[in-house]
């Protein structure tokens, strides 16, 4: 072989190598690129997760807290109840309350609870749901 046709595949040889390696870097280069912050991100995505994990735990111990209160908020009611039932100056009043609550009628309030026709009317009004005929009472306001 002539040494000049060597010398030129050497240098080509050369040339080959160096594209190689020019493109080998930037290949790495690329996947460096792509590969950050794809790591990012999936460090994002636990750190969320982790923060959901702890915000759906103490939503969990919120509900067991607020039925506890709830519970509570039933017995101090129903205490209050019983209480209001010993009190016999107010228990009249306090069972005729329940029973314009209930729907009931004044002639049911004073044949229920001993009142008087004047109390039973007037537990009506401040209890009781307005009718058209008390409507037609009151005084209009002007806007």
């Amino acid at each position: 072989m002539e040494p000049l046709l060597i010398y030129v595949l050497l240098g080509l040889a050369c040339v080959l190598l160096l594209v190689n390696l020019a493109l080998y870097l930037r290949l790495r280069r690329l996947i460096q690129a792509h590969t950050g912050p794809g790591d990012r991100q999936a460090d994002a995505l636990r750190t969320l997760s982790t923060e959901i994990g702890a915000l759906c735990s103490g939503a969990s111990g919120m509900s067991e807290h607020l039925g506890r209160v709830e519970q509570q908020l039933r017995r101090l009611q129903e205490r209050q109840e019983q209480l209001e039932m010993r009190d016999p100056v107010n228990r009249e009043y306090h069972q005729a309350i329940k029973l314009i609550r209930n729907g009931a009628g004044i002639e049911e309030l004073i044949e229920h609870c001993g009142l008087v026709r004047a109390e039973a009317e007037l537990l009506m009004r401040l209890h009781g749901t307005p009718h058209e005929d008390d409507a037609s009472r009151r005084p209009v306001t002007s806007v």
